[in-house]
């Protein structure tokens, strides 16, 4: 599954390196499963770690087209479009790929769902995806009493430039 999501840059960097096939002939580890060792980085402090292995879980959940968990889904789809970055083929089409998950797991169906349409809002402005973004928009116009009495809009961290144009609507 990670070979077929373009994680090949995961799979060489957090190969287990206690297997002999995998010192021998690296090509070959990856035909089979394997195991990987994914700490958190050298010198993190618990919060720090906890949050790295809530990245990592959340990876795999886009892999297995699974919902992300965290304190708040606009910082975790953040990160995770970090991790897509950081952790996949270079040319993989992050951008479409997340939308797909983003469709698949219905974090894109904004009805009556003021969290989604801020997290999507904030991932939207953060990556500058515009078509994204107007869509997040109107529906947090459209829902505008539900949006600021949502607990996730006081932690939503949406630009106060986005902010500003909610509050005009």
């Amino acid at each position: 599954m990670l070979l077929e999501s373009k994680f090949q840059p995961l799979i060489n960097t957090f190969i287990s390196r206690t297997r002999t096939d995998a010192l021998t002939r690296p090509e070959d580890a990856v035909l089979g499963p394997v195991d990987l060792f994914i700490p958190a980085p050298a010198g993190s402090n618990k919060r720090l770690s906890y949050s790295y292995h809530i990245a990592t879980r959340n990876l795999f959940a886009f892999v297995f087209q699974k919902p992300i968990v965290g304190e708040c889904l606009g910082s975790a789809l953040i990160t995770l479009m970090e991790g897509l970055y950081r952790l996949r083929t270079q040319g993989a089409d992050n951008i479409q790929d997340l939308t797909s998950y983003l469709d698949t797991v219905g974090y894109s169906s904004f009805n009556g769902q003021p969290k989604y349409a801020l997290a999507i809002l904030r991932l939207a402005d953060v990556f500058q995806l515009r078509e994204l973004y107007i869509d997040a928009f109107a529906h947090c116009c459209g829902m505008g009493g539900q949006i600021f009495l949502d607990p996730a809009y006081q932690v939503s961290g949406v630009g106060s430039h986005v902010l500003d144009d909610l509050l005009r609507v």
